[in-house]
């Protein structure tokens, strides 16, 4: 415990701003440190923060605005300069695994993946990565031992720190690995065990972005309730509001090559967890309903995993659904803009960053009747039953017919969106931190 003149040292593993791409976890990640830093004239007589990067390096949170707020790219750069995992044999070997993943269909990838798990490589790189988890513990030890506070936003990257008396917070995003394992490879699940069992050791808290998050937790594990704590997710509200300028969209319809007429829209990264097989199909049964229409399904997202399933000629009986592929950030409200609502009927959510994107744009949602989605949807969106591809469709022929009912929903989803803001997340997290400290 610091003396009371002594600002509260505080430590965030940012491990996660190394990898490419702008998954879930790196948004949450990204957000929360900006919307810290711009508290700094708050901050700065009671906090002290750094980001914490593997290799025994860290960076000030203020430095880190300083990169963000001028566009400089060198974030990562700098930050990638500094980790001396970066090098190593074993992170450029699940480097290339991973390029080969998203360049290769499952079907071929994945007898590739069963060689990667059951020869030696598998095993060396096991052992490697142990032996640079066990190198990485010695070295930051003393280091870590300087903070009040260690906050991790996620649970696998907790096994990169060693047991020291800081305290420690975990962000939890979701718990699909438990609900939906074959959604996940065994590494991941594994690691993200190794994870939650040190932590739960440790007498970590945990801070859960839903209700809903919180309830898996204290199901799932023997975690008393006063160590979970919620803290909603958020989006960034000044990126992502409506855009109704009808150049706009004929803009980005050129750019990636689509039809110009009235669409739903799909945005995910493309794995089963997202169940756009269902959603695929949905479609095909409302444009078999009405032929005449021209009507059109975006599925927008990168290249995910095990997408036999999901690219069966059958599935796509219509001309009329376009894979997309990655989206541009700055697109991105555009596409939600125009659309005649997001499709997102998971499986499963933690929280759910797209749907409460598109929701800052003015769109309705057909959301997932489960986990988190209706807590943070509300009254903005219509439920769907994700196993039953006649309710999907249902709910796409009422907001495709009833403009008066989608206006209404698109007014919602406004003012619902409203209720949340990543200044809020950063005001209740250091809320957190100064709570456990």
């Amino acid at each position: 415990m610091p003396k009371s003149s002594s600002p509260f040292r505080i430590l965030i593993e940012a491990n996660k701003l190394l990898s490419p791409g702008n998954d879930g976890i790196k948004r949450y990640l990204t957000e929360l440190l900006i919307s810290l830093a711009q508290l700094e004239y708050e901050l700065a007589p009671k906090f002290e923060i750094h980001l914490y990067i593997k290799g025994g390096h860290s960076i000030k949170l203020s430095e880190y605005l300083s990169i963000k707020s001028k566009n400089k790219p060198a974030i990562d750069t700098q930050i990638k300069a500094k980790s001396q995992l970066e090098g190593s044999f074993e992170y450029q070997a699940l480097r290339i695994k991973d390029i080969i993943r998203q360049a290769l269909p499952w079907s071929i990838f994945k007898p590739l993946a069963w060689v990667y798990e059951h020869l030696p490589i598998r095993f060396l790189l096991s052992v490697f990565r142990e032996w640079e988890i066990q190198r990485e513990l010695n070295l930051i030890r003393p280091y870590l031992e300087r903070y009040d506070l260690i906050h991790v936003p996620l649970p696998q990257n907790l096994l990169f720190l060693p047991n020291v008396k800081s305290k420690f917070l975990i962000t939890i995003h979701d718990f699909s690995h438990k609900h939906f394992p074959q959604f996940h490879t065994n590494d991941n699940i594994n690691r993200t065990e190794q994870g939650m069992q040190q932590a739960i050791n440790s007498k970590t808290h945990f801070l859960a972005v839903s209700q809903s998050t919180k309830l898996d937790l204290l199901n799932e594990y023997p975690v008393q309730s006063d160590r979970v704590h919620v803290v909603y997710e958020a989006c960034n509200r000044n990126h992502f509001r409506p855009h109704k300028d009808p150049e706009q969209l004929k803009s980005i319809l050129e750019k990636y090559r689509l039809p110009k007429c009235p669409f739903f829209l799909c945005l995910s990264t493309l794995e089963p967890r997202k169940n756009l097989v269902n959603t695929i199909k949905a479609f095909n049964a409302l444009q078999l309903e009405h032929p005449n229409e021209n009507l059109a399904l975006f599925i927008c997202g990168k290249r995910g995993w095990n997408l036999d399933d999901l690219l069966k000629k059958e599935h796509i009986s219509t001309k009329n659904i376009f894979f997309v592929g990655y989206v541009a950030e700055e697109d991105l409200p555009i596409f939600y803009s125009h659309a005649l609502a997001l499709c997102y009927v998971s499986f499963y959510e933690g929280f759910g960053l797209p749907p409460l994107e598109a929701m800052a744009c003015g769109t309705t949602i057909i959301y997932g009747d489960n986990s988190s989605m209706k807590e943070i949807i509300g009254d903005a969106g219509l439920p769907a039953d994700p196993y039953d591809v006649d309710n999907i469709r249902d709910q796409m022929e009422v907001l495709f017919n009833d403009d008066k009912l989608r206006i209404r929903l698109q007014q919602k989803a406004l003012k619902r969106a409203a209720q949340f803001s990543w200044a809020k997340v950063a005001r209740e997290t250091l809320a957190m931190y100064e709570k456990l400290i």
